[in-house]
C-alpha cells in the first residue's frame, strides 16, 4: 500500500485515499495477482469547520473561531495505559480542535491544558501505537478542572466467529458469516472464494455472505477478511460444496466415512450455522451374534451408509498444565484459565482443565496463570478439529528465584540459561519506571522474576509460549524465527505486583545467536526485531527493531551488539524474524493403531486425537563461540492429529544444511514411537537426500532428518506454496508414520470412546440410551488395593442383561476395558464406564 493520500477537505468531513501495487513480489508466469481491492477510501477532517458566528455554551470563542476556550482556566491531566502506566509524548488536543496538539505529556504522563473551561472539557488523546482516546474534565473548582485517560493498545482484528463449511443441492441457498473485534473496531469486511476478492457491488456484503440459487460452479472455498486502521486480519476458510441433481445422497457401502452431505433445511438455509447437520451414517444395519467363550454377544452390523441428520458433536479442550524442575513435576494446581483473555474456570489439583469451544474456531487461546506463583503465566494457541476431543499437555515455565532491583537506578537483566556460558542478550530498565498498581510512582526494592526461553537450551524448547505466528499487514498469518523470549515479574518486599513502564534497551551478544548481520530492511535495521505477545489472540505485534551497534557493557571495553529498545506492555518479549513463504514447508505425519498397520499402510487403523509436535532448529552460520555442534531454536508447533493426519509447519531450504526438523507425537500421556526409516511408508520414493540424513532419538519416541526444499510434490516434505496438496494427499503418497505401543502389552485393548463414531439410529444394542444432551452414562467407581506402590491392573467390565425382563437374560451388550494404576501409594482408583438404561 502507498501512503494515504491528503484529504480533499480541511473540515467538514471528506475522503482520502490509496492504492496498492501488487509488486512484494510481482507475479511472475502464471501467478496470481494481489488478493483484494487495490484502492481504499475512508473518511477524514470530520470535524466542524470554524464559525465566527457560533456562540459557545461555556466560554469565549477564540480568534481562530475554532475553539471555545475560557480565560485563566487551567485543565490539569495524566494519561496513562490500561495498568495504570504513565505514558509520555501523548499528544492532547482540545476535542473540537484534532488536527492541532495543544500539549505534549511529560515523562510521568501528565499535562497541562491552559484554556480548558473548568465546567468541563472533552480533550483527545493521540499516540503512537495507542488507540485515539476522548475524554472529558470533572470541574475542581472555579479556575480549575482535571482528567484521567485510559489508552488501548491499538490491536488489528482478531476473529470471533469463522464462517463454517457446508454442503448444499443445486438451487438452495448458503451463508456464509464472519465476526471480529480489535482497537478499533474493524470498518470494512471482505469476501474472497478460492483466494479471489468478491465484487461488493454484485454480492452486497458485510459481515455476512449469501449466495442464491447454487450452482454446482460456486462450489470452493469461502473466507472474510476484516479490516480496520490497525490492520487487517483473514478467517479460515469454509469449504462449499455444490451437487447436481445426479447426487444420489448415497455412498459406497463400508464404513460410514461422516463426511458431510446435503439435507432439507427448508427456509434455514440462510443461517451461519446450519440448524441441522447431515452427513453420512448407517441406513442398513442387520444384527449378528458373536459366539464368546461362555456367552454370546449381539451386534448391529452396519451394511449401507447414506445421507441424514447427525448428531452435532460438542467441541471440548481438555488437558494437564504443569512444569517440570529437574525432571519433577509441579503441577498447576488451582490455576486459573483464561480464553482470548476471558476468565473461565480453574484446573483441578493435578492440574487438569476442561472447556467447551466455539463451534467456529479452529484453535483457542487458552492462558494459565498460577497463583501459588510458583509457574510463568503460559499462553498457549491449541488447535481444535471437529469431531476430536485431544488432551493437551501444556509445559509451563517454573518460575525463576526473584532478584532485587533498585527502582531508583538502571537495573541490568541477564538472558541466559545455558550452563556454563555467558547471557544472550542483557536488558536495560531505566530508573524510576516502576509503579503501583494505582498508578503511583514505586520507589523501593523491586523483587524482578524473569523467565527466558533460551534458544541454546533444548531443555527449554517445550516451555515456549504461543504459536510464534504475526499477522501482516495484508491479515495473513506468518510464520515467525524464534532467536528467544522472556517474561517478566515485578513485586514489591511483600509480595504485590508492580507494574514496569517506559521503554526498556536490549543489547544482544552476536556470538550467541544465530543473526544474519547483514539481513537488514530499508532502513538499516535488522530484519529480525522485538515482538510483544498479544495473550487474547497468541499472536505476536511488532514493539521494536533491532540494529548493529557499538556499547560499553560492566566496565568492558566497547564491542558489537545487536540493540533495540521496545515499550513493556506487561507481556511476554520475543525476538523473532518473520521468515519468507520460499523458506517454509510441511511435514506429512501420519498416526497408526499399532506397528503393523503402519507398516502396511492400512487407512482404517489411522488414529486421530494425537498431538503431533515438529520442532526446527538452525545451524549456526553467523556466530561461533558457542555452538560447536549444538543447535539453536528456530521454531516449535503443534497440531492434532485429522482423519488426514497432520502437516505441520517447519522451515526449510535447498541445502538441507540450514535447518534440521525432529517430530514427535504423544496422546493423551503416552507418547508414540517412530517407524524405522527403512520401514517408512515407501521409503524408497523419499529423497534420497533426506532419507539418509533421518536419525531416530529417544528409543525411536521421535525423529529427526535435515529439511530439504523438495523438488516433488508426493511429500514427506511439501512446500509451503502445497499446503492444499499436503493437507488432502492420498495415503499412498510419502508421509512420517507412527504408531501407538499403549496397547501392546494387553491381550485386550481399552475401549476409546470416541463420539463421532456415533451416528447410527438408537437401537437396544446402543451403547447410550439416547444421542443427545439427555444421553445417559453410567460409572461405577472402584478401588484397588496393591502388595507395593506403583501397582498396575486391568479390568475388565462386562454389561450383561438382566433385572426383571426375561428378554435380556444373558445377553451382553457391551465390553469395557480399563486399567487402573496406584501411582506413588499402594492405592488406585477408577471410574469405570458400563451401559445403562438410563
Amino acid at each position: 500500500w502507498a501512503e494515504w493520500g491528503a484529504c480533499d477537505v480541511t473540515c467538514g468531513g471528506g475522503v482520502q485515499r490509496r492504492t496498492r501495487t501488487c509488486s512484494n513480489p510481482a507475479p511472475e508466469g502464471d501467478g496470481r495477482d494481489c488478493a483484494g481491492r487495490d484502492a481504499q477510501v475512508r473518511a477524514c477532517s470530520d470535524w466542524n469547520c470554524p464559525d465566527c458566528g457560533r456562540v459557545c455554551a461555556v466560554g469565549d470563542l477564540n480568534d481562530a473561531c475554532d475553539t471555545c476556550i475560557c480565560d485563566n482556566n487551567v485543565l490539569n491531566g495524566r494519561v496513562t495505559d490500561r495498568r495504570n502506566v504513565p505514558l509520555d509524548n501523548a499528544d492532547v488536543f482540545f476535542a473540537e480542535k484534532p488536527w492541532e496538539a495543544a500539549t505534549t505529556t511529560n515523562a510521568t504522563g501528565r499535562f497541562t491544558l491552559a484554556g480548558a473551561c473548568s465546567q468541563g472539557a472533552e480533550v483527545l488523546v493521540k499516540r503512537s501505537g495507542y488507540f485515539d482516546e476522548y475524554a472529558n474534565s470533572t470541574q475542581v473548582d472555579s479556575l480549575t478542572s482535571s482528567v484521567i485517560v485510559k489508552m488501548r493498545v491499538r490491536e488489528p482484528p482478531m476473529m470471533d466467529e469463522n464462517p463454517v463449511g457446508k454442503v448444499r443441492l443445486v438451487g438452495q441457498d448458503v451463508t456464509f458469516c464472519c465476526r471480529a473485534h480489535g482497537t478499533p473496531m474493524p470498518s470494512s469486511y471482505e469476501w474472497f472464494k478460492d483466494d479471489r476478492v468478491l465484487d461488493d457491488d454484485v454480492y452486497q456484503y458485510n459481515e455476512t455472505l449469501t449466495l442464491y440459487d447454487l450452482q454446482t460452479g460456486d462450489s470452493g472455498v469461502y473466507k472474510c477478511r476484516a479490516n480496520s486502521d490497525a490492520g487487517a486480519k483473514y478467517s479460515t476458510g469454509a469449504v462449499l460444496t455444490v451437487y447436481g441433481t445426479e447426487y444420489d445422497l448415497y455412498y459406497d457401502i463400508g464404513a460410514c466415512s461422516r463426511q458431510k452431505c446435503a439435507g432439507d433445511l427448508g427456509e434455514d438455509d440462510k443461517d451461519c450455522m446450519d440448524t441441522r447437520k447431515f452427513c453420512c451414517m448407517p441406513t442398513v444395519v442387520s444384527s449378528r451374534t458373536v459366539q464368546c467363550s461362555g456367552y454370546t454377544l449381539d451386534v448391529i452390523a452396519t451394511t449401507a451408509c447414506g445421507c441424514g441428520a447427525c448428531i452435532e458433536l460438542t467441541r471440548k479442550v481438555r488437558g494437564r498444565a504443569f512444569g517440570l524442575k529437574n525432571g519433577t513435576e509441579i503441577v498447576l494446581n488451582g490455576g486459573e484459565v483464561a480464553m482470548s483473555g476471558q476468565m473461565q474456570g480453574h484446573t483441578t489439583a493435578s492440574g487438569e482443565f476442561e472447556l467447551v469451544v466455539p463451534s467456529t474456531v479452529n484453535h483457542v487461546t487458552l492462558t494459565f496463570k498460577d497463583g501459588s506463583k510458583k509457574l510463568v503465566t503460559t499462553t498457549k494457541v491449541l488447535p481444535i478439529e471437529e469431531g476430536i476431543e485431544p488432551y493437551f499437555k501444556v509445559r509451563m515455565q517454573v518460575r525463576p528465584p526473584a532478584a532485587p532491583l533498585n527502582a531508583s537506578e538502571t537495573s541490568t537483566i541477564n538472558l541466559g540459561t545455558l550452563p556454563g556460558q555467558p547471557p544472550l542478550a542483557e536488558v536495560d530498565i531505566p530508573p524510576n519506571s516502576f509503579f503501583k498498581e494505582n498508578g503511583d510512582p514505586y520507589t523501593g526494592t523491586v523483587q524482578a522474576s524473569v523467565g527466558f526461553i533460551d534458544p541454546r537450551n533444548p531443555d527449554d524448547f517445550d516451555d515456549i509460549q504461543s504459536d510464534l505466528t504475526t499477522v501482516d499487514e495484508e491479515g495473513t498469518q506468518q510464520a515467525l524465527r524464534t532467536f528467544g523470549m522472556f517474561s517478566m515479574d515485578f513485586e514489591d518486599d511483600v509480595g504485590n505486583p508492580v507494574v514496569m513502564g517506559g521503554k526498556m534497551t536490549m543489547h544482544i551478544d552476536p556470538a550467541q545467536i544465530n543473526i544474519n548481520p547483514d539481513d537488514v530492511d530499508e532502513n538499516g535495521n535488522l530484519n529480525t526485531k522485538l515482538w510483544s505477545m498479544n495473550p487474547s489472540s497468541g499472536e505476536w505485534d511488532l514493539v521494536g527493531t533491532l540494529r548493529t551497534g557499538t556499547a560499553s557493557r560492566r566496565g568492558k571495553r566497547a564491542q558489537t551488539f545487536f540493540i533495540g529498545e521496545f515499550e513493556f506492555r506487561g507481556e511476554p518479549i520475543n525476538c523473532d524474524k518473520r521468515e519468507t513463504t520460499t523458506r517454509r514447508c510441511w511435514v506429512k505425519v501420519r498416526v497408526y493403531k499399532n506397528e503393523e498397520a503402519a507398516k502396511s499402510v492400512k487407512g482404517s487403523d489411522q488414529e486421530r486425537g494425537a498431538q503431533v509436535t515438529v520442532v526446527t532448529v538452525d545451524t549456526p552460520a553467523y556466530t561461533s563461540s558457542w555452538w560447536g555442534s549444538n543447535r539453536g531454536l528456530s521454531r516449535y508447533q503443534t497440531l492434532t492429529v485429522g482423519a488426514n493426519g497432520a502437516c505441520v509447519e517447519t522451515f526449510c531450504e535447498p541445502s538441507g544444511v540450514e535447518f534440521n526438523a525432529s517430530v514427535l507425537v504423544s496422546h493423551g500421556g503416552s507418547q508414540l514411537k517412530a517407524l524405522h526409516v527403512s520401514d517408512q511408508p515407501h521409503p524408497t520414493k523419499w529423497p534420497s537426500n533426506l532419507q539418509n540424513s533421518v536419525e531416530h532419538n529417544d528409543d525411536f519416541r521421535s525423529i529427526s532428518f535435515d529439511v530439504f526444499k523438495p523438488t516433488t510434490a508426493d511429500g514427506p516434505i511439501y512446500k509451503y506454496e502445497h499446503q492444499y496438496l499436503c493437507n488432502d494427499a492420498p495415503i499412498e503418497h510419502n508421509h512420517i508414520a507412527f504408531f501407538n505401543t499403549e496397547y501392546e502389552p494387553y491381550i485386550f485393548p481399552p475401549y476409546v470412546f470416541d463420539e463421532a463414531q456415533y451416528n447410527e439410529p438408537i437401537n437396544a444394542l446402543s451403547w447410550y440410551n439416547r444421542e443427545d444432551t439427555n444421553k445417559t452414562v453410567c460409572f461405577i467407581k472402584v478401588k484397588v488395593r496393591f502388595n507395593n506402590p506403583h501397582g498396575k491392573v486391568e479390568i475388565r467390565t462386562k454389561s450383561e442383561g438382566g433385572g426383571g425382563y426375561p428378554g435380556n437374560a444373558g445377553k451382553v451388550y457391551g465390553i469395557r476395558d480399563d486399567e487402573i494404576a496406584s501411582g506413588d501409594s499402594r492405592e488406585g482408583f477408577g471410574c469405570l464406564e458400563f451401559k445403562c438404561p438410563g
